[in-house]
């Protein structure tokens, strides 16, 4: 073999080195520059429709965590961009902008929308495109139909268990009236109602519907005053409706046990304003998260009063209207969302984060809701997270509500 041949190979095999270092380079700079993009996490709230005032709260909540994370350094060095879609309180309109978030603006998973029956249309479609969805909903599609969805609430039968608990422990009641609106959610949340009681043997005097955002809620009620039910069960979405039941029983000079689900409990500030003042909620409780209530000469919890200053901070504009309990729900979900993908490797897929979500339950302490999800529950939050609070007793340092098991 001549030199020049031998010089010939030498070159050749440098070449084939100096290109194979060029291109693990050049793969390595693609990997970096990949994990260098912004993660684009997707947001549905209901900004217009009925829901509106909640749509705002469960936005800024996680306006907010998704700024505290980027400030920080965002996850895994990557910065967090929230994209946000309008539901306008409507299936349909969920549905087509969830939709458009995942096709268009490829979102990696959606926090919201806080309506339940708003969420559950959408299901599917996050379903096939295997993407996260942290909801405000208690309500969830069946896990092998919704196998990446989590709701950041607890679920109906836990909050309707809670309510009669309470009616039956606290005012030693045996027969119930029930009122909610016409929503899907109230429709489903009476007839989870009717089955408890019904499976307690426990007498149900009279079921009344009002329309949502009806200002006359007078006929309903004087047909349940003339059963004298020991209860009355009120299932609300809106502090309007809320306000309008009691000026109703107030009108009506009938001073029953109310017992609110949590929809009636967050919507608090509303109803007041709706009742024409705090006096027509004497005899009125409702469920909340613990998170937000307090009994005279406890501490207060610490993180809970930081979200209520970081969020007059954060938006001082809007932070007197916010709904602090929805607030929280979106605010933790998406540090939720952070943790799961930290925990993931970076990965973001929702098979993926969803297996951790569900294998590392109670290891997520939010504000809200300490992680109860498994493999059996998509649930976040459970009984222990939840209390039943008195409406009208919201402090206005920290808008804490008295709970109603205080000694």
């Amino acid at each position: 073999m001549n030199s020049t041949s031998r010089t010939a190979r030498h070159v050749a095999r440098t070449a084939a080195r100096c290109l194979t270092v060029v291109a693990l380079a050049l793969m390595s700079l693609g990997a970096r520059s990949q994990s260098a993009q912004p993660i684009r996490l997707g947001g549905i709230f209901h900004l217009s429709g009925p829901a509106a005032t909640f749509g705002l709260s469960n936005k800024t909540g996680a306006e907010l965590a998704v700024k505290q994370i980027n400030d920080a350094g965002g996850i895994g060095g990557r910065q967090v961009v929230l994209v946000v879609g309008d539901d306008k309180s409507d299936p349909t309109a969920a549905v087509t902008e969830v939709s458009r978030l995942i096709s268009q603006e490829k979102v990696v998973a959606i926090i919201g929308s806080g309506i339940s029956h708003v969420t559950m249309a959408f299901q599917p479609l996050v379903t096939q495109a295997k993407v996260l969805n942290i909801s405000g909903s208690s309500l969830l599609m069946p896990l092998p139909q919704a196998p990446y969805s989590f709701a950041s609430f607890s679920a109906m039968d836990t909050n309707i268990k809670a309510m009669v608990d309470y009616a039956v422990k606290t005012h030693g009641a045996k027969t119930f009236a029930l009122l909610g609106n016409n929503g899907s959610n109230s429709k489903l949340s009476v007839d989870a109602m009717k089955k408890e009681l019904e499976s307690r043997r426990l007498t149900i005097t009279g079921i009344q519907e009002y329309a949502i955002a009806a200002r006359d809620m007078v006929p309903q009620l004087l047909d349940l005053r003339g059963k004298n039910p020991d209860v009355l069960f009120l299932f609300s979405s809106l502090g309007a409706d809320t306000g309008n039941v009691h000026k109703g029983l107030a009108q009506l000079n009938w001073s029953p046990k109310v017992i609110g689900d949590i929809g009636t409990g967050y919507a608090s500030e509303g109803a007041i304003a709706a009742a024409g003042g705090k006096e027509a909620f004497r005899n009125t409780v409702a469920l909340n998260f613990k998170a937000f209530t307090y009994c005279p000469g406890d501490p207060t919890p610490t993180r809970t009063s930081r979200l209520a200053e970081q969020l007059k901070q954060f938006a001082p504009d809007v932070a007197p209207k916010l709904a602090l309990a929805t607030a929280g729900m979106h605010y933790d979900a998406v540090n939720l969302f952070k943790a799961a993908v930290e925990g993931s490797a970076g990965k973001t897929d929702g098979p993926t984060l969803a297996a951790w979500i569900e294998s590392n339950t109670g290891k997520y302490k939010g504000i809200v809701f300490t992680d109860s999800a498994s493999s059996s529950t998509h649930f976040l939050s459970g009984l222990p997270d939840l209390a039943m609070m008195h409406i009208e007793t919201s402090r206005p340092d920290d808008r804490m509500m008295l709970r109603a098991d205080c000694k």
